[in-house]
């Protein structure tokens, strides 16, 4: 029996196609070290890992914000220490003003450091971190304080009154700060002030106090230290309240941390190759090819098998 040459190479390409295919396959995976390089590999497999994919960055999104905010509440934190020191500095102050041995130039001495300590907030509490303005609520890109304001108010408020949050979650926001209200006890939408027996913005006060201890006031200075305790008292919590905030932006890095191991555990679990397998199915299906060609090879060379054309 004949066998028609051209049938005959036909043949042979078919099935030498899938082996060459195959190993076309595992070079490519060998190579980069991912078993999935097209869907038709294995197409539950990358359904699974191109999920895993989304759901990692979904996380680092995630974990961008909370660094942001992390940052952001360590930035007011280091504020408020410096609120809470001037404050204590101004009670020492009022409190060394109250004695009747003061001079007129010692009092101004002192009436001087109060407007140093007041001027030195302003800076403060205009701090800017990454372009946002700790203390200005939402409006981030304002400064919160204008010194000079009008004579009846020293220093004006210029932030609104809603503290700046994140999502932390896809069903939670959570505050990354404090409004300048609140920390400095502005009045806010309602006229409600964050220190209620204070009537008196920590700046006014302040002003207040030197203004006292100038003229030696010491029933105004006796109020005004009185104030300056709950200002202390207030500003104090307000650094407890941003520790409980730090917390839960850690705990939302936390979570994350964890379901990145998890997620990246699949994505090895699916896309990763067992080098071992890969190179001894490799090599096999080399020899399993040169056998083929070398039989191939002899089959061309009897051409009694063929017709001749």
């Amino acid at each position: 029996m004949r066998i028609s040459n051209l049938g005959f190479i036909n043949t042979v390409k078919r099935n030498l196609a899938t082996p060459a295919e195959e190993m076309g396959r595992l070079y490519a995976q060998t190579s980069s070290g991912k078993r999935l390089q097209k869907l038709s590999d294995d197409p539950q497999a990358m359904v699974r890992a191109l999920g895993a994919h989304a759901s990692l960055g979904e996380l680092e999104a995630r974990r961008s914000v909370a660094q942001q905010g992390q940052e952001l509440l360590s930035a007011t934190d280091t504020a408020l220490g410096r609120v809470t020191d001037s404050l204590s500095q101004a009670k020492d102050l009022a409190l060394r003003a109250a004695t009747s041995s003061l001079g007129d130039s010692e009092r101004a001495a002192l009436a001087d450091q109060v407007r140093s300590l007041r001027s030195a907030l302003v800076l403060t509490g205009n701090a800017n971190v990454g372009g946002h303005y700790l203390f200005s609520g939402s409006r981030t890109d304002t400064p919160p304080l204008q010194e000079g304001a009008t004579a009846a108010l020293p220093v004006a408020y210029e932030g609104n009154y809603t503290a700046l949050t994140y999502q932390a979650s896809a069903d939670q926001r959570t505050a990354v700060g404090f409004t300048g209200a609140e920390v400095f006890n502005y009045p806010d939408g309602s006229g409600t002030r964050a220190v209620p027996d204070v009537d008196q913005d920590v700046f006014s006060t302040l002003s207040s106090l030197a203004d006292a201890i100038e003229t030696g006031d010491n029933t105004q200075l006796g109020q005004l230290t009185t104030d300056l305790d709950q200002l202390h008292a207030h500003t104090v919590n307000l650094r407890a309240q941003g520790g409980v905030l730090a917390q839960q932006w850690s705990a939302t890095l936390s979570a994350a941390d964890d379901t990145s191991i998890l997620l990246n555990q699949v994505l090895a679990d699916e896309e990763s190759v067992d080098y071992t397998s890969a190179i001894v199915e490799l090599s096999n299906l080399q020899t399993a090819y040169q056998a083929a060609l070398g039989l191939t090879s002899q089959m061309l060379s009897l051409p009694n098998l063929f017709d001749q054309q």
